[in-house]
């Protein structure tokens, strides 16, 4: 139970839960224990990571799941044209795309595969970029009769990889 008088359980221990006949003590131990308290709430503070120590300034990482992880990993090199990382772990690759990204894809026999885009690329002409991957053999999906579909400034293309994640091509126009 809680101290009667300040309601923090620490008090209960020095005077047995009935703050009467230690008033003073109580006042003076609840003053010290809010000085400390707000002494490690400071610190806390002033140990704050910057807005530049934020997650801004961290290169991500998508991490997708495979049945088969040798049959992923040729399609992500052979097909997509990534480069694959050195990795010491087995069972587990890398995959470096642009400006520091990396794909991670580990092996997973029937993972459920989640029903939305799991990764996407932005491109610079997708109109180019779904005419080369078909040729080296990705099926788009197709909508209302396009592979691309335009919604504003953006233009999305949509295909799965080898292990049924969905991944997804975007070309913004900033004109």
């Amino acid at each position: 139970s809680r101290c009667r008088c300040c309601a923090n359980r620490n008090h209960e221990e020095h005077i047995g839960g009935d703050c009467r006949s230690g008033r003073q003590q109580l006042r003076q131990d609840c003053a010290e224990s809010k000085g400390a308290r707000s002494g490690l709430q400071a610190n806390r503070q002033s140990s704050r990571l910057s807005e530049d120590e934020m997650l801004t300034n961290c290169n991500a990482v998508a991490v997708l799941t495979a049945d088969d992880l040798e049959r992923a990993k040729a399609f992500y090199t052979e097909t997509l044209g990534l480069r694959l990382q050195d990795f010491p772990v087995p069972g587990i690759a890398f995959f470096v795309a642009g400006n520091g990204t990396t794909i991670s894809i580990y092996e997973k026999q029937g993972a459920q595969r989640p029903d939305n885009t799991a990764l996407g690329f932005v491109v610079q002409n997708i109109e180019q970029m779904v005419e080369e991957l078909k040729t080296r053999g990705v099926a788009f999906e197709e909508y209302a009769g396009t592979y691309i579909i335009t919604t504003g400034p953006v233009k999305t293309a949509f295909f799965k990889d080898t292990e049924g994640n969905i991944i997804g091509l975007n070309q913004i126009d900033t004109h």
